[in-house]
């Protein structure tokens, strides 16, 4: 990715490139891993980077918990906010827990398309 980078630890690289931060998640199969996804999210939005759009890339995930889809609802709500916007990009729909809804506000497709704009 071009761009200023931001944060790069864990397998999470955050770059900042025109009015948005790119964020490309690691492939993770442990609690402990998604922990620490969580933790370099949170120290991207906490370092003031909570008022410009976010791509997240999470194409490598081949599941999306349930405490990890919370964490990305969460900062949807506080980017929208302040007139900015969360995209998940590259979410494969086997991905989802099996008790989200994928048709639910963050994932519906004319969400993730309204996101895009």
């Amino acid at each position: 990715m071009q761009g200023r980078t931001i944060h790069d630890g864990d397998g999470v690289t955050a770059v900042v490139r025109a009015n948005a931060v790119y964020i490309r998640l690691p492939r993770a199969e442990s609690d402990q891993q998604y922990s620490e996804i969580f933790q370099a999210l949170q120290h991207v939005f906490n370092q003031g980077f909570n008022e410009i759009d976010w791509i997240v890339d999470v194409s490598a995930l081949s599941q999306l918990p349930l405490a990890l889809l919370s964490v990305f609802t969460s900062f949807r709500e506080e980017l929208e906010s302040k007139q900015h916007r969360l995209l998940l990009a590259g979410l494969r729909p086997e991905a989802f827990p099996a008790s989200a809804n994928a048709d639910g506000p963050l994932f519906s497709q004319q969400r993730l398309m309204s996101l895009a704009r």
